[in-house]
């Protein structure tokens, strides 16, 4: 009979139809939502999400994890084509230093220094063959999370920090007056700085208001903490019979009045403007070309039993930075003693308390022989000596005798 062939046939019918209606929908829900999925953050080092603190990882995440062994080496080598960021500022952007790591199926990048709070950056995510997705807007301030099925562009801007300002604490030399072959200034700031920057932040200034091109070493030197910069004169101009010199001139000239201007601009690591500029002006006297000459120094002994300073009066101020160990008072037997450093009268004048009161008797004051004056010139010789001519003879410190009555 028909029947049976009939009703076989009507199921074979309707269960194809139901595997070609599967089917599409199988394909039109992946067409919609391919996989993987990214997800974009930007997040602090620690939960407490404090300006001053960011360190900032920024990852993706995906629906399923993805297998980075498959795109990239062990090493992350090519990481940085699929990752980065780039800080946006003054008409362009700098792509920041970093590392790359995975954990848990995300892949990582750390910038190498923290972001600064109140810039602006550029979060990129482009998986192979991804196409470019779309800019967020930088308006979404904060640690902020943007997601995609391609490429992800992601503008982040940090919170702006809202502590106190850093501060320029202290600018040496503090004299007055300058010798027109002075080599060094010293800025010491109450907080880490933001480096490599220097010399957009700091101006020499002619009396006209005029800027002196060129004037400093580009190196720059900083200490251990991030607190204390040394900025050179640039020693080729200043110092007489190089060719830099002879093309360019000296920095400073005697009988002028110039001005050295920090930015308020400058930034703290933490992301705080200076807020405000700070100028100092100083006379240029003639070249100082001589030897550093202790015997010339006016020494003020205390009296014994007292804790009363030490004084000593330089002819003229010296190296404020070499100051601070450049000269030890020990006891007759050469033990040193401890107590507090002091420098005042324009970096003129040493002044040296000790813990405990003085001890009546010989003791004496120990002199590094490279302790400078402004110029540049130690104990061992001026600084445009020849270097093969006086390199004989020279002494490992210098002694002068101190009696405490």
């Amino acid at each position: 009979m028909p029947r049976p062939a009939r009703r076989t046939s009507l199921i074979l019918i309707l269960a194809l139809l139901a595997l070609v209606i599967a089917f599409a929908a199988w394909r039109a829900t992946h067409r919609a939502s391919p996989e993987p999925r990214f997800t974009l953050f930007v997040h602090p080092a620690d939960e407490s999400h404090d300006p001053a603190k960011v360190v900032a990882a920024v990852f993706t995440r995906t629906s399923e994890h993805l297998d980075w062994s498959a795109l990239l080496p062990k090493d992350l080598s090519g990481a940085e084509k699929i990752l980065w960021i780039e800080q946006i500022g003054g008409g362009g952007s700098a792509r920041l230093f970093g590392g790359y790591s995975v954990r848990g199926g995300e892949l990582y990048f750390t910038p190498s220094a923290p972001l600064l709070p109140g810039a602006t950056y550029h979060v990129a995510f482009a998986p192979p063959d991804a196409e470019k997705g779309d800019v967020q807007s930088p308006a979404n301030v904060g640690f902020a999370a943007t997601s995609g099925h391609g490429r992800l562009d992601l503008m982040y801007q940090v919170p702006a920090a809202t502590a106190e300002a850093p501060k320029l604490q202290t600018l040496h030399p503090t004299a007055e007056e300058l010798p027109a072959n002075h080599l060094k200034f010293y800025l010491t700031f109450s907080e880490p700085m933001e480096q490599g920057v220097f010399l957009e932040r700091i101006k020499l200034l002619r009396a006209d208001g005029s800027e002196i091109a060129g004037p400093f070493r580009e190196a720059e030197l900083w200490s251990p903490d991030g607190r204390r910069l040394t900025v050179w004169l640039h020693p080729g101009r200043q110092k007489t019979g190089v060719s830099l010199n002879e093309a360019e001139g000296a920095v400073l000239r005697e009988g002028e009045t110039v001005a050295l201007n920090v930015s308020g601009a400058w930034r703290s690591v933490r992301g705080q403007k200076l807020g405000v500029d700070f100028k100092r002006s100083y006379r240029i006297a003639a070249a100082a070309r001589g030897q550093v000459d202790p015997s010339k120094w006016s020494i003020q002994p205390p009296k014994a039993n007292t804790r009363d300073p030490l004084r000593i009066l330089f002819p003229g101020p010296l190296d404020w930075a070499l100051l601070q160990d450049g000269i030890r008072i020990t006891s007759d037997a050469r033990q040193p003693l401890d107590g507090r450093l002091h420098i005042a009268d324009g970096d003129g004048e040493w002044l040296f308390t000790p813990k405990t009161p003085w001890q009546s008797g010989s003791h004496l004051i120990v002199i590094n022989p490279v302790l400078e004056d402004l110029a540049g010139n130690n104990l061992n010789g001026p600084f445009e000596a020849d270097a093969t001519a006086s390199a004989a003879a020279q002494p490992s410190v210098a002694e002068l005798p101190l009696r405490i009555e």
